[in-house]
């Protein structure tokens, strides 16, 4: 916080202060034993003055040095702690799960958000085309026709909230869409669930008009 007002008035009250800025706080504005004309140093108020996050007072002072007075503000920022809003020894912008506990920062899937909040496993369980997070017995990821219809149902309802939808993009355009049907049926006709082995290859598309309606 920085206050920079009335350097060029001469000698003037608080009150006076007050009153020329809207101001509404009752210490300036009815200072009537100048309690606080002294606060910031000797002179008048207010001036250039610099309070950091614990609000103290890191730098006062009634001319104007611009160096001194940004190398005052940026030292109280420097000394700002940063956050680790779940004490586990990372600060928040670093911790790939900042509100849940989770020291060793495990990420099975490294898509940068930490298996500790993470609930979409996209190494093992939601891979491409597994739009329905299904697996065998042995936990193998079975696709299949219910993949088909859970994603038109993630189309349908516009659901980028779910792990399904991290599992759809099937053609890598980041787009989830109708595109990714025909993608995902095509792997299955051929047997294939594997996406990363999966070609580009051509295909037929066709939309049936009805003599009534679409």
């Amino acid at each position: 916080m920085m206050i920079d007002y009335g350097m060029d008035w001469g000698t003037y009250s608080c009150t006076e202060w007050a009153d020329a800025f809207g101001t509404s706080y009752p210490i300036l504005d009815g200072d009537a034993d100048m309690v606080v004309w002294d606060t910031y140093g000797q002179g008048y108020v207010p001036h250039h003055v610099v309070v950091d996050h614990n609000m103290e007072i890191v730098y006062s002072e009634i001319g104007f040095d611009e160096s001194g007075l940004l190398a005052a503000i940026d030292a109280a920022i420097a000394n700002i702690p940063e956050s680790d809003m779940d004490n586990d020894g990372l600060n928040d912008p670093v911790d790939n799960c900042p509100q849940d506990y989770n020291p060793n920062q495990e990420d099975v899937d490294e898509d940068g958000l930490g298996d500790a909040c993470d609930i979409c496993d996209n190494a093992n369980v939601w891979v491409v085309g597994n739009t329905d997070g299904s697996l065998d017995v042995n936990g193998n990821v079975i696709i299949n026709v219910m993949d088909i219809l859970s994603l038109v149902d993630i189309i349908a309802i516009e659901d980028v909230e779910s792990c399904g939808y991290e599992a759809a993009n099937m053609n890598g355009d980041n787009q989830i869409n109708v595109i990714d049907v025909i993608a995902l049926v095509q792997l299955i006709m051929k047997g294939e669930t594997n996406t990363n082995l999966v070609p580009p290859s051509d295909g037929t598309f066709e939309i049936l008009h009805p003599n009534q309606g679409d």
